[in-house]
């Protein structure tokens, strides 16, 4: 509890000099400038939990004006999580009015339950995100610039069956730079095998050198250091093919090899059989049904395999995490 406190205090300290240094100081749209110099803070429950946040902002002048005369002026604060859109894109933002002992300063708690994304705060695995605008009659000032609290998760455009794997995955070192961006692309046979090579050192904690490449059209580490150990092959004539897509049923045969490679002993597959197992290639059928039978590659709601398929990203990186948690639990 005392190293969780340490780093909720830590970045206490990084969000308020964030709100400082990079929040909007007047963005103006015909003549209406935003809350100036917002902050975040992360507060606590009645159980001393951390479970919601807090924010702080000056007011410009326009609108210590209006509160002086009597009119009304309302905040709107719109919120999200990693790279989610914004929750006033589904019509959902925290709203009230402005009172006239918040003429100078506003420092008001948002409530978890607010916020779909709030109901589980962790700002260890997500960057909660939030901005605010004022509305007073016709008047709409624009939103503040976003200030952020947690981490930001190292990948982009991720489905919402995969982010919770991804973001283990990314802790655990196996998502590298060049599939970050957009996780829903399909794969391509050298980003696979980027992926499959940081399997292998993090499991085996080496860091192998890779040596000239034997293809003459990939020069890349990981594809060479995946031959040399026979995880991955040629398609003949000095060729690797690195930016084709990888089919689902490839994808099965390389995991294959690695796990042989990492002397995993063959595991009998005696599950079900696909409904769409004739189309598997005969070189696939037992690493299909070995992944299958080790809960790491399966098949899809219709119980079809769709061995031809390119596999997307994603479904490369979950597939890889699945195994690394595989040979942490059997070594």
């Amino acid at each position: 509890m005392f190293v969780l406190n340490h780093i909720v205090k830590k970045f206490m300290a990084v969000v308020m000099v964030l709100g400082i240094l990079f929040t909007s100081t007047g963005t103006f749209a015909a003549g209406v400038e935003n809350p100036l110099y917002v902050s975040l803070q992360l507060e606590t429950n009645d159980a001393g939990e951390y479970d919601h946040f807090s924010m702080a902002w000056k007011n410009p002048e326009w609108v210590k004006k209006k509160l002086a005369a009597g009119e009304a002026v309302d905040f709107e604060i719109d919120g999200k999580v990693n790279d989610e859109a914004w929750s006033s894109t589904r019509g959902t933002v925290y709203a009230g009015q402005l009172t006239k002992d918040q003429a100078n300063d506003v420092k008001l708690e948002i409530p978890p339950e607010s916020f779909e994304h709030l109901k589980n705060v962790d700002i260890m695995s997500n960057l909660y995100s939030f901005r605010v605008r004022y509305k007073s009659g016709g008047t709409v000032s624009p939103y503040s610039n976003p200030i952020a609290v947690g981490y930001r998760p190292s990948f982009s455009n991720a489905s919402a069956w995969s982010k919770e794997v991804l973001m283990e995955a990314s802790k655990n070192g196996l998502i590298p730079a060049s599939v970050k961006s957009d996780m829903k692309k399909e794969m391509t046979r050298q980003e696979f095998t980027e992926v499959i090579v940081r399997v292998y050192e993090k499991v085996n904690r080496v860091h192998l050198v890779a040596g000239k490449s034997p293809y003459r059209d990939a020069n890349n580490e990981a594809v060479t250091v995946a031959t040399r150990l026979g995880i991955v092959q040629g398609v003949g004539r000095g060729k690797f093919y690195p930016d084709s897509e990888i089919t689902r049923e490839d994808m099965a045969t390389i995991f294959n090899r690695l796990l042989t490679v990492m002397n995993v002993e063959h595991t009998q597959a005696n599950g079900p059989r696909f409904a769409d197992h004739t189309k598997i290639s005969n070189y696939a059928i037992e690493p299909v049904y070995k992944l299958q039978s080790l809960n790491i590659m399966l098949g899809y709601n219709d119980h079809s395999f769709r061995p031809k398929n390119n596999a997307s990203r994603e479904q490369g990186v979950v597939m890889a995490e699945r195994v690394y948690c595989f040979m942490q639990e059997k070594y």
